[in-house]
């Protein structure tokens, strides 16, 4: 099969897995919030997770093979430099994305154990 094809629809598999994410770890606790629910119980990691899927999922679908060699170190699972910048600059977005849902579930009056 062609990689370039291949890694395509790695990168639409990712932006759904991420869509996925965001409806478990966002929507689902908010509407529990917005629905008056005595308690909410939300996952940290999945917070973190939403902007990275979205963002290597967009990189491959629109890079295809090049996004691979840009991230991926050839025949290897690790980071290339871009990678790592990549990555960190997601988590800082799942920091944002974070504190947002934080700062929403605290103005329904829910206080985070």
């Amino acid at each position: 099969m062609n990689r370039d094809l291949l890694a395509r629809g790695a990168g639409v598999g990712l932006v759904a897995l991420g869509g996925l994410i965001t409806y478990w770890a966002v929507v689902q606790p908010l509407q529990l919030a917005q629905s008056g629910a005595a308690e909410i119980s939300f996952e940290l990691r999945g917070l973190f997770l939403v902007p990275w899927g979205f963002i290597f999922g967009l990189l491959y679908i629109f890079g295809g093979e090049k996004a691979d060699t840009l991230v991926r170190q050839e025949g290897q699972p690790r980071f290339t430099k871009w990678g790592w910048v990549i990555s960190i600059g997601s988590a800082a977005i799942g920091a944002l994305v974070y504190w947002w849902f934080t700062t929403q579930i605290a103005a329904m009056g829910y206080v985070q154990a």
